[in-house]
């Protein structure tokens, strides 16, 4: 038999899990429902599969339900779900990458299509670290503005004007390159 342990005695993060779970089962169901839509559109957007993307957003609520403890109720769901799927996309994106070699793409941009373009962009967002790509991703993707971005990370606006301009700056060169 399993001995309960008094909640004063109880680890934090043991804790915090338990209440997690009991939040999550709760709400993951009405996440799905109501914002599953968005979360399969990022997913389709970043992966470019329809079945990949399906898969990826069955994976980011998975996620939701058992991390569910590490969100803060008093924020928005969406870019926490969002961010979720970013992260879980790219990894996917990794591993197709390892698995497959990339067909060749045409570097004329005025031959691209919208489908050429987000490879090439995701390729290079894969060469910044999470918090960059994050960020990228919401100003572009969900065309937030800095302030918002800033109220819903923590960020300073002047550290994500940077972060937007090192991306812009790797497009630039990627472009430049590709002119040569």
């Amino acid at each position: 038999m399993k001995r309960q342990i008094p909640d004063d005695m109880m680890p934090k993060r043991e804790k915090k899990q338990q209440q997690g779970i009991k939040m999550a089962k709760l709400d993951v169901e009405d996440l799905y429902r109501r914002y599953g839509f968005l979360v399969f559109k990022r997913c389709s957007t970043l992966l470019g599969r329809e079945d990949e993307a399906r898969d990826a957003m069955q994976e980011v609520f998975m996620k939701a339900l058992k991390y569910g403890y590490a969100f803060n109720v008093q924020k928005k769901p969406v870019p926490w779900l969002l961010q979720i799927a970013n992260r879980i996309c790219f990894d996917m994106l990794r591993h197709r990458r390892r698995e497959t070699e990339q067909p060749y793409i045409n570097p004329d941009p005025t031959r691209l299509s919208r489908q050429e373009c987000l490879v090439i962009i995701i390729n290079l967002l894969q060469k910044f670290d999470s918090k960059t790509r994050d960020i990228v991703l919401l100003y572009y993707l969900e065309e937030m503005t800095m302030a918002e971005i800033s109220q819903h990370k923590g960020i300073s606006r002047k550290t994500i004007g940077k972060k937007i301009a090192q991306f812009s700056q790797a497009v630039s060169e990627l472009h430049r390159n590709e002119g040569k």
